[in-house]
C-alpha cells in the first residue's frame, strides 16, 4: 500500500499546473492535513493560485490562474485540542507561507472535526524585459474544516472545506531610476476550496496525497473552476 501511495504522489507531481515565469501572489489552496492535533514537519508540494494573474491577465480571458507551491509545514502539539503551526512556501518567483492554530471541535471514537484558522503572506518580483519590475505583495487569511475518520490501521481518511481572502497590492518600477510607475490594489480576491487526502503512516513517517477543487473569483475574467493537486511526506509523535 505504502509503494502504490508513492506512485500516486510521483504522479500528482508531474500533474500539477504552473503559470510559468509570471507566477507571482501566490496563495496555497492545498490541506494536505488531518484533523488530529498532533506534532508533525512535512515537505509538501501542491496547488496555488496567483492573485497576479487574476490582476493583470494575459490577452486572452482565459489566463492560467492555476500554479504550484513547494516548501515546508510545521505543527506542534500545544494539547489534545490545540495546535499551532505554519508554513514556508516558495513559487516560481514568489516566497510565502501562513501561521495558524488548529483548534479540535468535537471528537467521538475515530471521528475528529476542527477548524483551523491561518493567517497568508506571499510577496515576490519578476523583471519585465529590461525596462521594469514588477511586484506583488498579498496579505489575507483563510478558514477551512476539517475532518478525518481515523481507522486505527495506519490510514486516515480526511477531508476539508474551507474559504479564503485576499488583498493584493501590485507596483511596476523602472529598473534605470528605481521610480514606481504603476500602482494599484485589488479588492478582496474571495475563493473557496475542497480537497480530500489519505494520509499513510509507518512508524513515525507519514504521507498524504490530495485532490480536490477551488472556485475563485476571477474579477475581469468570471468565475474560475480548476483542480487541485498536492503532496506531502514527512514525521509525526
Amino acid at each position: 500500500m505504502n509503494r502504490a501511495l508513492i506512485l500516486i504522489c510521483l504522479s500528482l507531481a508531474a500533474a500539477i499546473p504552473s503559470v510559468g515565469l509570471q507566477a507571482l501572489g501566490e496563495v496555497g489552496i492545498f490541506t494536505l492535513d488531518s484533523a488530529m492535533t498532533q506534532t508533525h514537519w512535512c515537505l509538501i508540494r501542491g496547488s496555488a493560485i496567483s492573485t497576479y494573474m487574476i490582476m493583470v491577465p494575459s490577452s486572452s480571458s482565459n489566463s492560467n490562474v492555476a500554479g504550484y507551491l513547494s516548501g515546508v509545514m510545521l505543527s506542534f502539539k500545544v494539547n489534545p485540542r490545540l495546535a499551532l503551526g505554519g508554513s514556508i512556501l516558495i513559487g516560481a518567483n514568489n516566497l510565502g507561507g501562513d501561521l495558524n492554530a488548529k483548534v479540535l471541535c468535537w471528537q467521538d471514537g475515530p471521528h475528529h472535526l476542527n477548524v483551523k484558522p491561518s493567517l497568508i503572506a506571499s510577496q515576490g518580483k519578476v523583471e519585465q524585459g529590461s525596462y521594469a519590475t514588477d511586484h506583488c505583495q498579498v496579505m489575507g487569511f483563510s478558514l477551512p474544516v476539517l475532518y478525518s475518520l481515523d481507522t486505527w490501521r495506519n490510514l486516515s481518511l480526511n477531508a476539508s472545506a474551507g474559504v479564503n481572502c485576499e488583498w493584493t497590492d501590485f507596483w511596476r518600477t523602472d529598473t534605470d531610476s528605481g521610480e514606481t510607475v504603476l500602482e494599484y490594489e485589488l479588492s478582496p480576491l474571495l475563493h473557496g476550496q475542497v480537497n480530500i487526502n489519505v494520509e499513510a503512516t509507518y512508524g513515525v513517517f507519514y504521507l498524504i496525497p490530495e485532490i480536490g477543487i477551488c472556485v475563485a473569483d476571477g474579477k475581469d475574467q468570471g468565475i474560475k473552476i480548476f483542480g487541485t493537486y498536492g503532496f506531502a511526506i514527512g514525521m509525526k509523535w
